[in-house]
């Protein structure tokens, strides 16, 4: 236990050492690039196509065929010599319902037909930039030859390359690493296309030892679903009582993209059992009921009960203890009651031999 509550503290200091720098980094605007202790700094050089002024990411119009480069700035602030790797994502959906520009573990979903990594050619994945050096390095977009409705969404997440001398001299400390991307949307016609989500799964799971039960949700559809809102409540099966219960909002979406919508247990026991999730989403004004029945197993919870951290397990030693006192009252009341009725069975033996030695007698 102990070298569990180790582990689960040293991941909340770890995240929370890199949560303010990515996360600060990953939202698409160019203000974000600055004023967070970074070696270096991202910027877009916007080209003639960019719709809606300059919002701090690339949001094109293109066409079929198309071939075009894009220009970033890279700007080391440091006194030193750093090297930044480059890569194009694809677009995904975080855990946390956060649009994701980093390079996910995740299959590529099947309903993806244009693939943003498939476009993007990178002339520099490892870009070296001296002591305040300036530089700019181009990306190469060719698009398909098939046209697409709807969106095709990535991003050029910049990372900067550990020292490896400090990384050597730090081997027991938390070594920050610092990280930009810059989202890239392409649309190439103005056909409407209306999002989709499906429910594809529920299961029991843990975040960082915390037991959770997660529902799995994809977005089926080329487009972003910018504000989506879930409620989400469990019952066990053919039962009225919820069981456990989650109400999120403000969520993300990008295109063609899966996440898991979590429902925090609170430091409580798995129980096992049958279940029903009944949920209710509203994506960018758009409603969606969903009903799914699902098992969570006696092993599966034990597993993750004896595996989650801070849990509130049922203490059934008082239960235990009165149960026993009931049974030894109704032992007690059982012996008395038989040598009651011994007793008086002796007393009702011994008067009808007086009776029978008074009538001898007379």
């Amino acid at each position: 236990m102990k070298r569990k509550w180790f582990l689960y503290l040293f991941g909340l200091f770890f995240l929370s050492s890199l949560f303010f720098i990515t996360a600060v980094a990953d939202e698409p605007k160019e203000e974000a690039n600055k004023g967070t202790g970074a070696a270096f700094s991202v910027s877009p050089i916007y080209p003639e196509n960019q719709k809606n002024g300059k919002n701090g990411y690339f949001e094109l119009n293109v066409l079929p065929k198309q071939k075009q480069v894009l220009q970033i700035e890279l700007q080391n602030y440091s006194e030193k010599t750093i090297t930044v790797d480059v890569e194009a994502n694809r677009a995904t959906t975080s855990d946390a319902g956060i649009t994701s520009y980093k390079k996910s573990t995740r299959e590529k979903e099947e309903s993806l037909k244009v693939d943003f990594e498939s476009l993007v050619q990178i002339e520099e994945q490892a870009i070296t930039l001296h002591a305040k050096e300036i530089k700019k390095i181009n990306i190469t977009l060719q698009m398909p030859e098939e046209s697409f409705n709807g969106q095709v969404l990535g991003g050029i997440h910049f990372s900067q390359k550990p020292d490896e001398k400090e990384k050597n001299e730090k081997k027991n400390a938390v070594y920050n690493t610092f990280s930009y991307s810059i989202a890239v949307l392409l649309t190439e016609n103005k056909q409407q296309v209306e999002n989709e989500l499906k429910l594809v799964d529920v299961f029991a799971d843990q975040r960082n030892y915390r037991n959770f039960i997660e529902a799995s949700i994809k977005n089926t559809a080329p487009i972003m679903i910018k504000n989506l809102a879930i409620k989400a409540e469990i019952y066990k099966k053919n039962s009225t009582k919820i069981a456990y219960q989650a109400n999120k909002s403000a969520l993300r979406m990008a295109p063609n993209s899966m996440f898991n919508f979590g429902l925090d247990l609170q430091n409580t026991e798995l129980i096992s059992g049958d279940y029903t999730l009944k949920m209710t989403a509203n994506a960018d004004g758009k409603e969606y009921n969903f009903s799914k029945d699902f098992k969570i197993s006696r092993k599966q919870a034990n597993e993750l009960n004896d595996q989650a951290v801070y849990i509130e397990k049922k203490d059934n030693k008082q239960l235990y203890l009165l149960i026993a006192g009931i049974i030894i009252v109704l032992v007690v009341i059982l012996i008395l009651i038989k040598r009651n009725r011994t007793k008086k069975a002796e007393l009702q033996r011994k008067k009808s031999k007086n009776k029978k030695r008074k009538k001898k007698r007379k």
